[in-house]
């Protein structure tokens, strides 16, 4: 996650274009939906249009990519720590299914070798210099450079923006698809492609303003956030830094910087219910809730850690658990717990033995993002059906009572 890039995507569905933004996108129109001799002429009636409109910078134009022969469509490059880096690619076809390159991953490609070419060159050795401590003081701080670039391709008459960042290894996602070619009265997608323009334009230009100290923004490494504070429910601010990712969800065990530091769990969701978790720690069902803040279209939510000594419910099946509560007891405890809930009007959706937390002779449930008042939280897209759920416990549909307690009794089944 990083900000520019988080801020693109938020941006795309919610910022209000500028008159000029709009301007830009009926003259984009206009000029993409022409007929053209050859590739050139297209990339170059593009890049015109987008920078008279003011959505890209000056200085656009093909290069080759760092030490290749091989040269993008046009690009915008920033220094960051004694090298030259992409922060914006571009390729343009002049009709769909024109060549056999595939215009997504050329433009990933393209921002791949740059990424290779630094990494293989910032190895920690001495320096022509001899001067080994700058040497490794800029690997290090290389290490919090997760590259962010943004990606547009133009193929015949549409527009696509993505995204890439490299962490501990490369994530690229298509933020937009606009068709040139919409009709006139198709009010909904000519909005759509005013908001991806400005959108663009704002993250090209704050990529621009951000890269030379990208590396001295963050305290943590690149596969982490990039947000490293949140706000309580008093306002207070707490700063804090990533430790270690847990199991790959975006779930992460931070530190804080306060006075007297404590370590927390850090989550980032598309939704989450912040009512039912704070129903659900009155109930002694969940950890205590340290806060819940929108950081552009995810919920990053600030818990309490769990104790040294805590198992899951995935644990206390092994043979070899010694936990102190039973898998019998651990189950009739979330039960008792869950009715409760659901009599307070809540209900969970996703009770699995992995996000059951097991303390000494108390249990808790620790993910929440499913969760919501009844008769209107429903299950989100792509639930997985590989795992045992209730008929009904799919895509969309209302989460019941029903399924909770379904659920809560298959906790104990050894699989």
């Amino acid at each position: 996650m990083q900000a520019t890039l988080c801020e693109l995507m938020h941006n795309k569905s919610s910022l209000v274009p500028t008159a000029r933004d709009t301007q830009c996108f009926e003259t984009l129109r206009a000029a993409a939906c022409g007929n053209f001799e050859d590739e050139a002429g297209r990339q170059i009636a593009f890049t015109e249009v987008l920078i008279e409109g003011g959505i890209l910078p000056e200085g656009v134009r093909p290069g080759f990519v760092i030490s290749t022969d091989y040269h993008d469509d046009g690009d915008l490059r920033a220094m960051c720590l004694g090298h030259e880096v992409f922060y914006y690619i571009q390729v343009i076809k002049n009709e769909v299914c024109a060549t056999k390159s595939e215009p997504y991953f050329e433009t990933i490609c393209c921002w791949l070798e740059q990424i290779r070419y630094i990494m293989s060159t910032s190895e920690l050795d001495v320096d022509d210099n001899g001067d080994k401590d700058d040497r490794a003081g800029k690997v290090r701080d290389l290490d919090k450079v997760n590259f962010p670039v943004v990606l547009v391709m133009h193929f015949g008459p549409f527009l696509v923006v993505a995204a890439a960042v490299y962490g501990s290894e490369p994530s690229a996602e298509v933020v937009g698809c606009i068709p040139l070619h919409v009709h006139d009265i198709n009010l909904a997608e000519l909005e759509a492609g005013d908001r991806l323009l400005a959108a663009l334009r704002v993250a090209v230009h704050s990529l621009r303003e951000r890269y030379p100290d990208i590396a001295n923004s963050r305290r943590s490494l690149a596969h982490f956030p990039f947000r490293e504070f949140y706000v309580n429910d008093r306002g207070v601010r707490h700063e804090f830094t990533y430790l270690t990712a847990i199991d790959e969800k975006r779930v992460f065990r931070v530190e804080t910087l306060d006075t007297e530091t404590s370590r927390l769990v850090v989550k980032f969701s598309r939704q989450y219910s912040e009512a039912a978790h704070r129903a659900a720690h009155a109930l002694g069902l969940a950890p205590v809730l340290h806060a819940v803040n929108k950081v552009y279209d995810w919920y990053m939510i600030v818990m309490e850690d769990m104790p040294a000594g805590y198992t899951t419910m995935w644990d206390l099946k092994r043979e070899s658990s010694s936990a102190a509560m039973s898998l019998e007891d651990a189950q009739d405890t979330i039960k008792t717990k869950l009715a409760e809930l659901h009599r307070r009007g809540f209900v969970h959706g996703d009770v699995r033995d992995k996000s059951t937390a097991a303390i000494a002779r108390d249990v808790l449930l620790v993910d929440w993002d499913w969760a919501g008042v009844k008769a209107e939280a429903r299950y989100p897209r792509n639930v997985n059906q590989e795992i045992a759920r209730p008929k009904g416990a799919t895509s969309g549909e209302l989460i019941t009572e029903e399924h909770d307690m379904w659920m809560a009794g298959r906790l104990i089944q050894r699989v």
